[in-house]
């Protein structure tokens, strides 16, 4: 795998936070069902609660697809992480005081709205980045941190204890973007 991506400040800071944010996802994608299962023991209100994501990802996304082309990437990484701190600080809250399925169901809404808006604003920062001739590495590189998360989460089922016993697993994610996107240049570097 070529690394020469990793050798601009700018890429490895957002590649560091995109890998700590998908961390976070992935450990939410388990804790949130496994919350919603342990508060009502219904699988299709597990179910549901996919079903409210997916309808609020599908609502947003070509939105944000838009919005990345006329609105600036960093303050809309940063508008959006805000967002989604906020959701993560309620999961926290609910987790520690107790939630009711429709209170997940709204904030698992939010979230995955919101992720909808953002996708396309962090997606189209790398080719400002890097070099031209090194867009190929930074896609590859790109493509083997995506998949990291996914299968370090699932070893991370013990950790989901902790979500039905008063804490929150889904808070890791946020303060990753929120940094880069601040020290990111306004509206990202110029293509190189």
């Amino acid at each position: 795998m070529d690394l020469a991506p990793l050798r601009h400040r700018d890429f490895r800071l957002l590649y560091i936070a995109q890998f700590v944010s998908l961390l976070g996802t992935m450990i939410t994608y388990v804790a949130l069902p496994y919350q919603m299962y342990r508060l009502t023991g219904s699988s299709l209100s597990v179910g549901l609660l996919g079903l409210a994501e997916l309808v609020s990802l599908l609502a947003t996304a070509f939105l944000g697809g838009m919005l990345a082309d006329v609105v600036d990437r960093r303050r809309m990484a940063i508008a959006t992480d805000i967002g989604l701190a906020a959701g993560s600080a309620a999961l926290a809250l609910l987790a520690m005081t107790g939630a009711s399925p429709w209170s997940l169901y709204l904030v698992a809404a939010w979230m995955s709205g919101v992720s909808g808006l953002q996708r396309p604003s962090i997606e189209s920062l790398s080719p400002r980045l890097v070099p031209h001739d090194e867009l190929p590495a930074a896609g590859s590189l790109a493509t083997s941190h995506a998949n990291s998360p996914e299968e370090g989460s699932s070893s991370a089922i013990p950790w989901m204890r902790c979500a039905a016993s008063g804490c929150s697993c889904s808070a890791t994610r946020e303060n990753s973007f929120v940094t880069i996107a601040w020290n990111a240049p306004p509206g990202g570097a110029e293509p190189r």
